[in-house]
């Protein structure tokens, strides 16, 4: 083999190995822009699947079940997120980190007594539970709003409504759901009231001293 012959057969090689790899890259290029059009079309989905729900709560059975999946997880994610914007709020309005800290961490754990109690007095079964559970995580989407005290609640509010329609359109009997949602919200909001009524009367007696 003549050393002409050797250089053209390295050429040849290093113009298939170009190739190669000019291949490599636009394959590479091309599953990164599949795989975002498939992240924006689930996106989409699932915000078309919250739309909905929170347009007509009573539409909730209609969805399919990955569907309703999607919105209890984007419910679950606002309650998060709700938290931690309260968090940030609180330390700016008030400085105080962890008091700020104290009331998300309050905020979560009157989520999941909530949970608790509509299981609790969901009827037996395991359907029973899991229809408490998606309407519980569904009507969770409202705490994204909930930054501050009067903000969380509106939200609460806003939440037992979704919670109720919700229960009745995955097909909990009516009277069913509205005990269901009247311990589970209504406690929460009872305590609210008597913490608002108690710090009146603190400060009205301090006002008198």
């Amino acid at each position: 083999m003549t050393a002409r012959t050797a250089q053209t057969i390295d050429e040849f090689a290093d113009s298939i190995g170009w190739v190669f790899d000019g291949w490599r890259r636009a394959l590479a290029r091309f599953g990164r822009l599949l795989a975002v059009r498939t992240r924006l079309a689930r996106v989409r989905r699932v915000t078309v699947d919250v739309v909905t729900y929170l347009r007509s709560p009573g539409t909730l059975a209609d969805l399919s079940a990955p569907s309703i999946d999607s919105v209890a997880a984007f419910g679950v994610r606002a309650l998060i997120l709700g938290a931690v914007a309260s968090i940030a709020v609180g330390w700016i309005t008030t400085g105080a980190f962890g008091i700020a800290v104290a009331r998300a961490v309050g905020a979560l754990a009157w989520a999941a007594a909530r949970l608790a109690i509509l299981i609790a007095l969901s009827p037996r079964g395991r359907s029973s539970h899991l229809r408490a559970f998606a309407a519980w995580a569904c009507s969770l989407i409202p705490f994204m709003f909930g930054a501050t005290e009067g903000l969380r609640l509106l939200t609460l509010a806003a939440s037992a409504w979704l919670c109720l329609e919700g229960l009745i359109a995955l097909g909990e009997h009516k009277r069913v759901a509205q005990t269901m949602v009247l311990w589970s919200f209504g406690g929460q909001a009872s305590v609210i009231a008597l913490g608002w009524l108690l710090r009146g009367g603190i400060a009205a007696i301090a006002a008198l001293l």
